[in-house]
């Protein structure tokens, strides 16, 4: 019987690979291989890791005759077809429990930033101008910030804002019975009702796709402070535009976009980008929220758990 293969097809940190040997597996890995690429060759793995870019779609799985397992590094699933995998018999993971705190750090500081009016005053001071009173700053404490979606990126967001003594609220149609001390489980109407700053981390499913839109804005009951660091087809670019000129949205961070390939752009949607650029009370980042050098090996590391069935405390890497 010859040796189990596993292909992995992105940069991994150096952990995973050293684990899948150890446990009897063969690993190839080719960063940059192209879906057809990959279902040319996949008949002979048993596992097939991945990212975000590459689709595994119903093609690649009859493809896939010995495949076992999926490995997706960090959240979300939906360039995946779970459904059709786990007929198949194939067990998909995701490691968001891997990138969990670098999204939640980021994420307090787009609310830093964009409270404190930190982006505008560097440009400011950089261009020789020195404005301190229209930067005049809000203070987080005195905010309610509501968490749309409360998984283990909405949980670990709450963790990050404990000390700053602002309320959290937190909404997950799906998660029940997570209210404690620090979080307010609220309803979806408590945080159209009482949110200064929302926060997104809802997965992109059929559901959440363009749920963000001018209709969903228009229930908040006062202007909002609104950062996307989930997934960008969640949130409508042109509503969110349009919302802005409203005053609907007062200040807006995105690390994700509804396209992240430029080189891919319409001229509309170039035209959209410039118009939200040219806010002073917007940033942008290009999807790194995710991305830090700890990420990178905790992402490798719980994928790596999870295809040896073993369990683990999120809180204490070996």
């Amino acid at each position: 019987m010859g040796l189990k293969k596993a292909l992995i097809v992105d940069n991994f940190h150096q952990v995973l690979e050293d684990g899948l040997r150890d446990i009897g597996y063969s690993c190839t890995c080719r960063p940059g291989m192209s879906d057809a690429e990959i279902k040319a060759e996949i008949a002979d793995y048993e596992v097939l890791i991945v990212r975000s870019k590459t689709v595994v779609d119903r093609e690649m799985l009859d493809a896939a005759k010995k495949l076992k397992y999926i490995g997706r590094a960090g959240s979300g699933m939906e360039n995946i077809d779970f459904d059709y995998a786990s007929s198949l018999g194939v067990k998909c993971y995701n490691s968001p429990e891997g990138n969990c705190d670098a999204v939640g750090e980021q994420v307090v500081g787009f609310m830093l930033c964009l409270l404190n009016n930190i982006v505008k005053a560097n440009s400011e001071m950089k261009s020789h101008s020195w404005v301190r009173k229209p930067n005049t700053g809000l203070e987080l404490g005195d905010m309610t910030v509501g968490i749309y979606g409360f998984g283990n990126t909405g949980s670990a967001v709450a963790a990050k804002l404990s000390g700053f003594g602002c309320r959290i609220n937190a909404y997950d149609k799906y998660r029940k019975g997570f209210g404690n001390q620090l979080v307010n489980e609220v309803s979806e109407e408590k945080i159209y009702s009482d949110s200064d700053i929302v926060t997104f981390h809802a997965p992109l499913t059929e559901e959440t796709r363009g749920m963000v839109n001018s209709s969903m804005l228009s229930r908040f009951a006062k202007p909002i402070f609104l950062i996307n660091a989930s997934r960008g087809p969640v949130a409508v670019t042109s509503d969110l535009l349009l919302a802005l000129k409203k005053g609907q949205i007062k200040g807006l961070a995105l690390d994700v976009f509804e396209n992240e390939n430029f080189d891919s752009y319409t001229s509309d949607e170039w035209r959209q980008f410039d118009e939200l650029a040219a806010h002073s009370s917007v940033i942008f980042t290009p999807h790194i929220a995710g991305w830090t050098t700890s990420s990178e090996y905790k992402i490798a590391y719980f994928l790596l758990l999870k295809i040896k069935g073993e369990s683990f405390n999120v809180n204490k890497l070996s």
